[in-house]
């Protein structure tokens, strides 16, 4: 298995303890030294190495975006009718996959917290299989196909990194080739209290979270995959999220659309199923396929006659991806409230809202010329497992795996 163990900081960003209190006492933090004296040395270095690292203009921005009203909701224009797959889709697709053209991507750095899970949301056990088998064993079906092993890369973040490497390691890879599993990291961002505090996590770590999707790129940049991918003549790369147990990372329809159309991206949608239901739409604005996530549809959007809402199923060229690396350290940041732990004066652990701040892939659509949308049935593409219960649960997940006879 390819990757290696992320570190947030650097040697580089190492400081000395004046610094760190001057550095600090700039942008009203010191707090953040409350626990020194009680801390050993390593512990001293893990602090000074984060406090070093904290870009000060980054977090003015994050602060400011906390006082700031969110723009209002632009009208949206109803999009038509995607295609289905096709037998054209179909056979591009699959010379494709057979010429090892293609890579897979998926995104699993979220923990299982909302489902009261301990560990990776991929570790989380569905009808006797973990989230991570389900992938594994479709790469191998995928690779049996083609008659060589897929690449498939994972992007992890800090916080489970360590845990998703042991587990594959526990389980010897799910019979995969450790040369065609890679793990990655994305980065962070400090997370912030509603008062717009940095905060602690433990005594001697700062709070800080995952900065989202939209920072797929440059984590396969930054990790030599992207590098890496492009000397190997892969042209294509599908995108995943590790919660959808439905979707196929290898779907020759989708990779050979992405090709019949000479397209930058492909992406799979689904009919609505009301309009109360939290997905993006795809919408049409100045004559562009965009995304509007659910937070910010205008009223309109309930009377749209067909709505088709994206999934986070995606199929993007080499090419593109490497065109789009400048972009995104431009994307917007969209904060949002979580659960977080703050470490508080006494060195107690309590469970508080915070705001996260994430970039989101969908946010480079209206970078990316070429896009040609598919439309699937959802049933059989789209099982997401967001909640404990209720709609988006493992409960309906299993119900709609079963059927898919999974």
């Amino acid at each position: 298995m390819n990757g290696s163990s992320p570190s947030s900081t650097s040697k580089n960003s190492m400081i000395t303890f004046h610094a760190a209190q001057e550095k600090l006492s700039s942008i009203d933090s010191l707090h953040l030294l409350l626990h020194w004296s009680a801390l050993n040395h390593n512990e001293q270095r893990h602090l000074l190495a984060q406090i070093g690292a904290l870009d000060i203009e980054q977090l003015a921005h994050q602060r400011a975006l906390l006082t700031s009203p969110p723009p209002p909701p632009l009208p949206i224009d109803p999009l038509p009718t995607p295609p289905s797959p096709s037998t054209e889709d179909l056979a591009q697709g699959t010379i494709l996959l057979a010429k090892g053209a293609v890579a897979a991507i998926i995104l699993a750095g979220g923990q299982g917290t909302r489902l009261g899970w301990p560990g990776p949301k991929g570790t989380y056990p569905l009808l006797g299989k973990s989230l991570f088998q389900r992938l594994a064993e479709r790469c191998l079906a995928a690779s049996d196909r083609c008659g060589h092993p897929l690449p498939l890369a994972i992007m992890t973040s800090p916080q489970n990194h360590d845990e998703t490497s042991r587990f594959f390691e526990s389980h010897n890879l799910f019979g995969l080739q450790p040369s065609q599993l890679t793990l990655f990291t994305q980065s962070e961002l400090p997370l912030l209290t509603q008062a717009g505090d940095l905060f602690l996590s433990s005594p001697h770590t700062l709070a800080l979270g995952p900065d989202g999707n939209g920072s797929l790129l440059t984590a396969l940049h930054t990790s030599g995959l992207l590098p890496r991918f492009l000397s190997q003549a892969i042209h294509v790369l599908t995108i995943t999220l590790i919660d959808n147990p439905l979707a196929d990372p290898y779907d020759p329809h989708l990779i050979g659309h992405l090709a019949a159309r000479h397209s930058d991206l492909a992406l799979k949608s689904i009919t609505r199923r009301d309009p109360e239901e939290k997905v993006g739409l795809l919408t049409l604005r100045n004559h562009r396929l965009q995304i509007c996530p659910y937070a910010n549809l205008p009223p309109n959007h309930q009377n749209l006659p067909q709505a088709y809402a994206d999934i986070a199923i995606y199929a993007l060229t080499t090419a593109c991806a490497q065109a789009l690396l400048p972009l995104v350290p431009t994307l917007p940041l969209h904060p949002a409230l979580k659960a977080a732990t703050l470490c508080s004066t006494s060195s107690e652990l309590q469970t508080i809202l915070a705001y996260k701040f994430e970039r989101f892939f969908f946010d480079l659509l209206p970078h990316i010329p070429r896009i040609s949308p598919l439309l699937y049935p959802r049933d059989s593409i789209f099982a997401p497992i967001k909640n404990a219960s209720g709609p988006d649960s493992p409960e309906t997940a299993a119900h709609l795996l079963a059927l898919a006879g999974g």
